[in-house]
């Protein structure tokens, strides 16, 4: 019965993005670069220094990055235009301390969204 479940899920989940006009990159071959460090799917570690200007590029395969949504814990989801960030995300971060995680994801591209979630951990 939950395999039942999940498949209509994934099926309803697959055919309304269709519908919508946007195509799902596989998952597998995605490659996202954070400030010069890659990684799809992952957890990665950064200081909150080097956060402030955050820098995102993708496979060329993909086309142009145009824009991605990051989750900061206590404040509201940014959604970012292009491949770096803004004042927002600026402010934002500010308010963070070490140890909390941030969460980039929705990360649209010209040639379709990119479903790899990115998890940045603030550390010292």
């Amino acid at each position: 019965m939950r395999i039942l479940v999940f498949s209509l899920f994934l099926c309803f989940n697959f055919f309304t993005s269709q519908a919508q006009g946007q195509s799902l990159v596989n998952s597998n071959t995605e490659y996202i670069i954070v400030n010069g460090g890659g990684c799809t799917n992952c957890t990665i570690d950064r200081k909150k220094s080097s956060l402030e200007q955050l820098i995102l590029a993708i496979d060329e395969k993909y086309g142009k990055l145009n824009g991605f949504k990051v989750k900061i814990p206590g404040q509201p989801t940014l959604r970012i235009n292009g491949n770096r960030t803004n004042l927002n995300y600026r402010l934002a971060l500010r308010k963070t301390q070490y140890g909390d995680e941030m969460l980039i994801f929705d990360l649209k591209a010209a040639k379709g969204n990119l479903r790899s979630n990115i998890i940045i951990k603030i550390t010292k």
